[in-house]
């Protein structure tokens, strides 16, 4: 079998446009579906436990330990978990009472 070039220019110009067309249909490869409720429910079980997120907290409380203890302290309640999205309040230690001389 010989390759003339009229054959090489039909068969470019019928693979290019299967290629235009291939995007137009869904991909059924990957599908992206909503977890469980009982699956949401251990996720969220788990990540609400202060212990999940200690040492995550306590890194970032000693890298803003140049803001002092209270302003650190703030930063960090106000940042969510970037694995799981959770706040990191709850993970915060109380801070200490003022002392009143």
């Amino acid at each position: 079998m010989t390759l003339d070039r009229r054959r090489v220019l039909v068969s470019a110009v019928g693979a290019g446009a299967l290629g235009a067309l291939a995007p137009l249909h869904r991909a059924a490869a990957f599908q992206v579906e909503p977890a469980s409720p009982a699956v949401t429910a251990l996720m969220n079980a788990h990540c609400e436990a202060v212990s999940a997120h200690a040492q995550l907290v306590r890194d970032l409380l000693v890298r803003f330990a140049a803001l002092g203890e209270g302003e650190a302290a703030a930063r960090v309640r106000a940042m969510a978990c970037p694995i799981c999205g959770c706040s990191l309040a709850a993970a915060v230690p109380a801070a200490p009472p003022p002392s009143s001389q």
